[in-house]
């Protein structure tokens, strides 16, 4: 551990917003800043943002936090950045951007993608990156702009992602983590290039634009003196590159413990759940069943997404609009939400099903149903869908950490409990994926010996209490949640 007075920061780049956190060298936070980038939506589902702007945002974010932090800059040890998998943001020679970046939500290679499936080339794919395809990947959209707008290809020298972009503005060095890379161009059983990818994608050009794999536990940059002047940090200090936020989240979480088999949900839409695992998958027995297998760090973390057809709070929105158009609503949110999930926990138990294909259906209503039945459901559904993915994921748990704006409902985290037979702990971070990014860089300093060392003091802390399961309510979903129909399981365990 380092000297009490030192500082490391992460800093979380996501869609809409940067995050800058700063920590102890035991993980106590100590304060945090924020500073919001547009997005720019395009013809064709395209969503773009400007590289410019994106730097701007984690500057602002970093100086708002100096503002928070007594001596940040003089006590600042290491800047750890993380942020979003998928996307696409090319610079050229100089380092400056070629166009505005494709973000993850970017739709335009979904239409190459579904060919990639019609010929089988996804299988393929998925059988060395271990990922399945989708039009957020970099793969695929840097596949798309050769086909619609090769000239982006050719005025471009590197590809990045998001942070690596912040990266490369810190340190000027053009680097990614190895989970990026194999998701997209790599191997995930050794998270370094393949360049069988690129042969099955017919896209040899591209070669040339893939940057560096850094190693974040062992590699750092430092810390320009042009990016010091717009951070308000010291030039010279240590940079670390850290992997995408499920893995940096993951971590916060604990996952990198290997004395208890932990799973992490993040509870936002459908629910992203994710394992660890300490040995190279056997990719011809789990992938078909996965999301994504994603290398970093000895550690191949293992994430399942779980469909959103329907989610609390679209159903509490309805509630919240019918109340306030009657003129009746006079309450807070938060106090309505706690409300209506009192009444829903109150209801019986697996009276309706979702719908495994429509956006907002839902299976078994009758004259009988109650609002409460189908806020219920909801939370059932994302259960079912939990069970799925840890299923698939690798079996039975003994617990499970969740993050996210659903970890605060306490229906939820009930259900999630029952349904997936495993005690539930709250993460007490509401960014933890700037925590694992800042715990990477406390080994990369040297801190600690590795990841799981620096996870005693970093995550234990910051753990709610074991909240344990509800056998009733388990026995209830495990006879009569049985009976969902299989296309709706399946579809909740295939991931993304």
């Amino acid at each position: 551990m380092g000297l009490a007075n030192e500082v490391l920061i992460g800093l979380a780049a996501g869609t809409t917003r940067v995050r800058a956190v700063a920590f102890a060298p035991d993980g106590e936070e100590l304060g945090h800043a924020a500073a919001e980038i547009a997005i720019h939506h395009v013809a064709d589902g395209g969503v773009e943002q400007d590289l410019g702007e994106a730097w701007q945002a984690a500057a602002a974010a970093l100086r708002a936090l100096a503002a928070r932090v007594p001596s940040l800059a003089a006590r600042t040890v290491a800047l750890a950045i993380t942020g979003q998998g998928g996307g696409a943001w090319l610079i050229d020679d100089d380092g400056d951007p070629v166009a505005r970046a494709w973000l993850p939500a970017d739709r335009r290679a979904a239409a190459l993608v579904d060919g990639w499936r019609r010929l089988g080339i996804g299988a393929q794919l998925r059988e060395i990156t271990g990922s399945a395809i989708a039009p957020s990947l970099w793969s695929a959209q840097l596949a798309c702009m050769a086909e619609r707008c090769p000239v982006l290809l050719d005025h471009a020298a590197t590809a990045l992602q998001g942070k690596d972009w912040l990266y490369f503005c810190c340190t000027q060095e053009r680097a990614t983590d190895p989970a990026s890379a194999a998701a997209a161009f790599g191997d995930c059983r050794t998270g370094a290039y393949d360049l069988r990818i690129l042969e099955l994608l017919r896209l040899p050009e591209v070669a040339r634009l893939l940057p560096e794999i850094v190693d974040a536990t062992r590699d750092h940059g430092a810390l320009t003196r042009a990016a010091a002047a717009a951070t308000g940090l010291i030039a010279g200090t240590p940079v670390v590159l850290g992997p995408v936020e499920l893995i940096a989240s993951a971590l916060a979480a604990g996952l990198a413990q290997p004395e208890v088999r932990l799973g992490c949900s993040i509870l936002e839409g459908g629910g992203c759940h994710i394992r660890a695992d300490r040995a190279p998958p056997k990719l011809a027995r789990t992938t078909a069943e996965i999301g994504a297998i994603l290398p970093f760090a000895a550690l191949w973390f293992k994430t399942a997404q779980g469909p959103a057809p329907v989610v609390a709070e679209w159903l509490i929105g309805l509630a919240a609009q019918l109340l306030a158009d009657a003129g009746l609503i006079g309450i807070a949110r938060p106090e309505l939400v706690s409300i209506l999930e009192q009444k829903a926990a109150a209801a019986a138990p697996a009276t309706l099903h979702l719908h495994p294909g429509a956006p907002a259906g839902f299976l078994g209503i009758s004259g009988a149903t109650t609002f409460y039945d189908l806020l219920r459901a909801i939370y059932e559904g994302q259960g079912l869908a939990a069970r799925a993915c840890y299923d698939a994921l690798g079996g039975r748990l003994e617990e499970i950490r969740v993050a996210g704006d659903g970890a605060h409902s306490r229906l939820a985290r009930q259900v999630l409990a029952a349904c997936v037979d495993a005690p539930v702990r709250v993460l007490r971070r509401e960014a933890p994926a700037p925590a694992g990014a800042a715990l990477i860089a406390a080994v990369a300093l040297g801190h600690y010996r590795n990841l799981a060392e620096a996870s005693r003091d970093w995550v234990g802390p910051h753990l709610c209490a074991p909240e344990p399961v509800d056998r009733d309510l388990q026995r209830t979903y495990a006879e009569r949640l049985a009976d969902v129909p299989a296309a709706s399981r399946d579809r909740r365990a295939a991931g993304a």
